[in-house]
């Protein structure tokens, strides 16, 4: 089918997505809104830290809570990308994908189709670090333990966090009038689909910013 009939028939081309109804073109992101990704994914790192900071403080220090709660507060709104820690993420490269592991991965995501080896690799990594596959399972169907990489901490937002990829996909479409509300409601049911998105905005983008290191493995 042409680019030009897909359209008439409303149907999106390979670089395109249709969100809440709206025709939207994958592109790189600019450097502007790279920068406003950090500041979300601060925002975000400092919500969740304090929140169990405050939960842990409570339970443990007593009268003393409210003073350490304040004093990590104060200190938290000093934090920007820098100051977050590493994650350690499961990498695939270099995974080896048997026929065990294929099948249970397609099975747990509901993946349709058949991914090729690569695509595989990634999910079973997003599987394994969202709990959705254990260790001892992935040893069981490949003969092995998954090797872990230590990543920056918003880069593994971006691509292994899914407040994460919601904003990164909501950063990209959001010049067509699309919400972070349209863009859960679209992707949140298939995680397959949400990482896909995700991968393409950073391969563009790594390609656009000159990024050596290349996007998220």
């Amino acid at each position: 089918m042409s680019e030009e009939v897909a359209r008439a028939l409303g149907v999106p081309a390979a670089d395109e997505e249709v969100v809440g109804g709206k025709v939207c073109k994958l592109r790189p992101l600019t450097l502007r809104e790279l920068a406003a990704l950090e500041r979300e994914c601060v925002k975000w790192y400092r919500a969740w830290y304090l929140d169990g900071f405050e939960q842990g403080a409570r339970r443990s220090l007593g009268d003393a809570a409210e003073g350490a709660i304040l004093r990590r507060v104060e200190e938290a709104a000093r934090w920007d990308v820098a100051d977050l820690p590493s994650r350690i993420a499961a990498d695939p490269r270099g995974m080896r994908v048997t026929d065990a592991l294929r099948s249970a991965v397609i099975e747990r995501l509901g993946i349709e189709g058949e991914p090729d080896d690569d695509r595989l690799a990634r999910l079973a990594a997003a599987a394994l670090d969202q709990g959705v596959l254990s260790v001892e399972d992935y040893v069981g169907l490949v003969g092995e333990p998954p090797r872990r990489v230590r990543v920056p901490f918003d880069r593994w937002w971006v691509s292994g966090c899914h407040d994460g990829r919601i904003a990164i996909v909501a950063a990209c479409f959001g010049p067509y009038g699309v919400t972070k509300e349209e863009v859960e409601a679209e992707y949140s049911s298939s995680l397959p689909r949400l990482m896909g998105t995700v991968r393409r905005i950073e391969v563009l983008t790594a390609i656009a910013v000159g990024n050596a290191e290349g996007p998220t493995p």
